[in-house]
């Protein structure tokens, strides 16, 4: 099963895949689209660049979600859009929200 990691900044958990932006995240995503697991985003992906708001976006148009998502951004305000935005698109899907040194054994 895939995890992805996106974050411009933060390393990521030990076994997932980070993405730094946009692009990198839609690659990892079409490729993952069957075996995804667990996507965490943050909001903030770098001065002028498209946010975790656009990577929630992409993945409701190309209907590509995982079992499983954390909101892991420092960024309380868009952390709640992204959290609502999730809610109504996609009701059943679990969202964990919150910043911490986890790694891949602690969510399954």
């Amino acid at each position: 099963m895939a995890r992805l990691y996106v974050d411009d900044v933060r390393q990521p958990p030990i076994g997932w895949t980070v993405a730094r932006s946009l692009d990198e995240a839609h690659t990892f995503l079409l490729e993952h689209r069957t075996d995804l697991e667990m996507v965490s985003l943050d909001y903030d992906l770098g001065e002028g660049q498209p946010s975790g708001f656009d990577v929630l976006l992409l993945m409701e148009r190309e209907g590509i979600w995982p079992r499983h998502l954390w909101l892991h951004s420092s960024n309380s305000g868009c952390c709640e859009r992204m959290t609502e935005f999730v809610r109504r698109s996609r009701p059943s899907l679990e969202t964990l929200n919150g910043l911490g040194n986890w790694d891949s054994q602690s969510v399954t």
